[in-house]
């Protein structure tokens, strides 16, 4: 598949009409006055309040993500060139501050993410994660920007992820974005042919077609979500929490979250620091009985760390059939030749949310040929900003999906307990062109990144709610807090949703700790 420019897309995609999840019926769309009255601006807010002004509409070429730095300039990586770009708001204009060699004639390969450190301000860290341009491997690597330059000289690789190379190679993820706590999460792709398995799960006699061999295994990198602390040295530490908080030889402490296929992008709550990403799903278009369910995009979130359930089920934990058996998400065993880790499994956690083909219809998720879920961020609106263009109180808390494919954004809303609200779109009237990451910048500001576009919007709030200091009175809302950190997830494990083996092993490997 080709793209405008005639550059491959960074995803696969599914050429198939693909509506809503069946559950989704109970999440119906809303208008803005759902959670107050239609007189408050700033609880109610109409889609012609919502203005997208372009930033960058020329010079950019297969935008991934960017990264806004506290002085408000915005770092962009571009997937094929390796170039990292500033656009400096100061003086409107777009350089090129460096390039890293990488490879990237396959669609989910080259330049793929880009974070600024918290303390940006004093030490000018940049991390990038990328394909290497000649070793079977990705790199994170950190970069100390100077004058609007990113040296070679100043170039230090932190993290190596080994995988394999193959000329078509898909799912690679490489999303980066820190956390209230100051450690640098990292999305890796399952690093696994998808073409092979007709649209179901990815469970072949090679490595290179198993998934059991990097997403479902403790003992690789590929297919997780990473928790890593950065040094000012280069190296890196591992933080207090993750899925492994005492690791074996047989798992990697750096593994905060496991089971995916291709986290293309990670957003966290400023807040609570939650992790939230979208998973682009398999492309079955029906449901096997031989192979299992109907391939479905997920929207997750990970309030601790988990096993997220790939390759062994999809959505909200329907299995998939190995050998002729279905696993049970309580107890999940992976007996692949090709697995170097741990047999038994945590047990896999469901989605929040999740859709794909031949399920019940929900307007806002428009139907067509492919599907490609993003995740945007998770909006915190903080009343001592000075913005008046940040998105007002009424997105507090909301979380902004995307679909790349679809080419929409659409927000979906908590209840107290965190299960889904309500579903929305978000910004209609504007169709994005390939969506493929959003920011907040320091000021509160949404920026949008295309893909398809090659170009960096801001989405500007015009109405009349004025976001002063009594926002905060008004509405009970504060500057985010500082996360207290994640705790032990084993505790968590014992006597949920197990069997009794994998209750007595879980139980065993806390008391271990």
């Amino acid at each position: 598949m080709t793209s405008s420019q005639g550059t491959r897309l960074p995803f696969r995609r599914i050429r198939r009409i693909a509506v809503a999840m069946g559950c989704l019926a109970a999440f119906p769309a809303f208008t803005g006055t759902a959670r107050a009255q239609a007189t408050d601006p700033c609880m109610t807010v109409a889609d012609s309040e919502l203005k997208k002004v372009s930033i960058i509409s020329t010079g950019l070429a297969n935008p991934m993500e960017l990264a806004i730095a506290p002085d408000n300039r915005i770092f962009i990586v571009e997937r094929i060139s390796g170039n990292i770009k500033i656009y400096d708001p100061a003086t409107k204009q777009t350089t090129t501050a460096g390039t890293v060699p990488v490879f990237a004639t396959a669609p989910h390969t080259g330049m793929l993410g880009v974070a600024v450190d918290p303390g940006f301000a004093t030490n000018h860290f940049v991390y990038v994660y990328y394909t290497h341009a000649t070793l079977p491997q990705h790199e994170l690597a950190r970069f100390t920007e100077a004058g609007g330059a990113l040296s070679d000289a100043s170039k230090v690789v932190v993290l190596t992820v080994p995988g394999i190379r193959w000329a078509d190679q898909h799912h690679s993820a490489g999303s980066l974005a820190f956390g209230p706590d100051g450690n640098l999460y990292i999305s890796t792709g399952e690093n696994v042919d998808p073409n092979v398995s007709q649209g179901y799960a990815s469970t072949g006699a090679t490595r290179q077609e198993d998934t059991q061999a990097t997403a479902a295994n403790t003992n690789d990198l590929n297919g997780k979500i990473l928790r890593i602390h950065p040094e000012p040295n280069g190296t890196y530490t591992i933080p207090a929490g993750n899925l492994f908080p005492a690791p074996t030889a047989k798992e990697k402490g750096e593994i905060f979250a496991m089971g995916m296929r291709n986290p293309i992008r990670i957003a966290l709550d400023s807040k609570t620091g939650w992790v939230y990403w979208c998973e682009p799903g398999p492309d079955a278009t029906v449901a096997s009985t031989t192979r299992g369910p109907l391939g479905r995009d997920e929207v997750n979130r990970a309030k601790v760390p988990g096993f997220f359930g790939w390759p062994y089920f999809n959505a909200d934990n329907q299995a998939y059939i190995m050998n002729g058996v279905k696993q049970d998400p309580g107890h999940v065993v992976n007996h692949s030749t090709n697995n170097t880790g741990d047999t038994l499994l945590p047990p896999a956690e469901p989605t929040i949310l999740a859709y794909g083909d031949n399920d019940s219809p929900s307007a806002v998720f428009a139907n067509q040929d492919a599907r490609a879920a993003v995740v945007g961020g998770l909006y915190r609106f903080d009343a001592a900003l000075k913005s008046p263009n940040r998105l007002p109180p009424r997105y507090d808390g909301s979380l902004f999906i995307m679909d790349w494919a679809r080419h929409w954004i659409n927000e979906v809303t908590f209840k107290a307990d965190g299960s889904v609200n309500q579903i929305a779109a978000f910004m209609a009237s504007a169709k994005p062109n390939g969506p493929i990451d959003m920011a907040f910048g320091p000021s509160g500001d949404m920026f949008l990144l295309e893909y398809d576009g090659n170009s960096l919007s801001q989405i500007q709030y015009t109405g009349a709610c004025k976001m002063d200091g009594s926002s905060a009175l008004k509405y009970g809302l504060t500057s985010p807090k500082k996360s207290v950190g994640m705790r032990i997830p084993m505790e968590a494990y014992v006597g949920r949703r197990m069997g009794p083996e994998a209750r007595a092993y879980w139980a065993q490997r806390l008391k271990s700790l």
